[in-house]
């Protein structure tokens, strides 16, 4: 996923904390082409593998912990090798929701 896309993906998810908690959770539980199709219902175009990406990405953000870095093993796991851009981390330490949160928890356990 280009920043370009996660910064788009990442502004969608900011307009809504349960439209985000909901895509998560179809991520999750479902998958990723369900939780794109949910996204897709609000007039955008994401594919299932930008919604993985995104998962992963804030997965490697989770997993940095408190001090914000990420470890060669958590980069290595984030999907395409790209680097996370600013808005996922934004996005993560600022606006996601506890539903987002619990999603992620799925997310991670898969």
């Amino acid at each position: 996923m280009t920043n370009e896309r996660a910064e788009i993906l990442v502004a969608f998810l900011k307009e809504d904390d349960d439209r985000a908690s909901k895509i998560f959770e179809l991520a999750a539980t479902v998958s990723v082409e369900a939780a794109a199709e949910e996204a897709n219902k609000y007039g955008y175009d994401f594919s299932g593998e930008e919604i993985e990406s995104l998962m992963d990405q804030l997965a490697a953000v989770s997993a940095a912990g408190a001090n914000g870095e990420l470890d060669a093993d958590a980069l290595e796991n984030v999907s395409g090798g790209l680097v996370i851009t600013t808005a996922v981390v934004g996005y993560w330490v600022v606006c996601a929701g506890a539903g987002a949160l619990a999603a992620l928890a799925n997310w991670k356990r898969r």
